[in-house]
Order: structure tokens, then C-alpha cells, then sequence
């Protein structure tokens, strides 16, 4: 069998097989499943389609996503830091009045 494998530039969920001249696009997702159990679906085959299109390949490919600035990092670093040191008391307060009124009810109910 005359096969020929092309992966697609930064994207591991699909290749493209060229089987005799004709294009298909193999989809390489696997399930929770098949990662717990592999040798359950080791007959099973795999989702394959034929390509009609020839553009498609081009559709497949992944754009590159603009890189977040290390400015930009640490900037929402300071803010977690500053909003995590202004709700700590009050999340602590709550926490102590819950449980204060959860111990008297276990108290003034005889358990």
C-alpha cells in the first residue's frame, strides 16, 4: 500500500494521508476512555475523511496567537496580590462567623 503521512504545522489533532493520490484527513483526538482503557479500542478504527477540497489544508492550519507581554504578566500579578490581601480578612470573618453558628446548633440541638 502506497501511503504517505503529512503532519500539519502545529496541530496534533489531524493528519493528512495520501493514499493513492487521494487526500484524507485522519483525526487523531483520543477520549478519556481510550487513554484509560487503550487496549479496549486498539480494533476500533479511527475517524478518517476523504478530502474533496483542496483547500482544505489550508483551513486545518493553525493560526500562531499573539504572546502575552511579561509587562501584561505581572501586572495581573500585583493586582491578584493586592485583591487576595484585601478579601483574606474578610473571607477569614466569614468563615469564623459560619462556623461559630454551625457548632451552637450542634451544641443547642444535643448532638
Amino acid at each position: 500500500m502506497n501511503c504517505e503521512v503529512q503532519h500539519l504545522a502545529e496541530n496534533i489533532r489531524y493528519r493528512i494521508l495520501i493514499i493513492y493520490g487521494e487526500q484524507y484527513i485522519l483525526d487523531m483526538e483520543r477520549f478519556f476512555w481510550e487513554i484509560i482503557f487503550p487496549f479496549l479500542f486498539c480494533t476500533l478504527p479511527s475517524p478518517i475523511f476523504k478530502v474533496e477540497n483542496q483547500g482544505i489544508e489550508e483551513k486545518l492550519k493553525v493560526t500562531k496567537k499573539e504572546k502575552v507581554s511579561s509587562g501584561q504578566v505581572i501586572m495581573w500579578g500585583v493586582i491578584a496580590v493586592v485583591l487576595g490581601k484585601f478579601f483574606t480578612p474578610l473571607v477569614v470573618k466569614l468563615l469564623q462567623l459560619y462556623h461559630n453558628n454551625y457548632y451552637k446548633e450542634k451544641i443547642s440541638s444535643g448532638y
